[in-house]
């Protein structure tokens, strides 16, 4: 079972962008990969931030290992998700956050 903190997708996330800092992208992408299997199709308040941020962080590490269609696929998900929660609840950020956020999957996707 590991440590409760090897569940915890604050910790995981935390881990996966100390990973990409140190360009270990494959660890990255694994601890990313980890917090958006823990959420399914069902992500809930104030995860949607955390599991948005996943992909798109797991895009980025595809996108360094030359895993193009992944990434763009990782991209539509973290668009799709903000794209349901602005219609179902309150999305936990300033328009301008959320426009940059938007610009940087677009870019990624492309």
């Amino acid at each position: 079972d590991g440590d409760i903190s090897q569940r915890d997708p604050a910790w995981l996330k935390a881990r996966g962008d100390r990973f990409y800092m140190l360009a270990d992208y494959a660890s990255a992408a694994s601890a990313y990969s980890y917090v958006i299997a823990q959420f399914g199709e069902k992500i809930i308040g104030q995860a949607i931030d955390c599991v948005v941020a996943c992909f798109s962080n797991r895009a980025a590490c595809r996108l360094q290992r030359g895993d193009f269609l992944d990434a763009a696929d990782d991209c539509g998900h973290a668009l799709a998700i903000m794209s349901k929660a602005r219609c179902v609840t309150e999305f936990p950020k300033s328009e301008a956050a959320l426009a940059r956020c938007r610009q940087r999957l677009h870019a990624r996707r492309a």
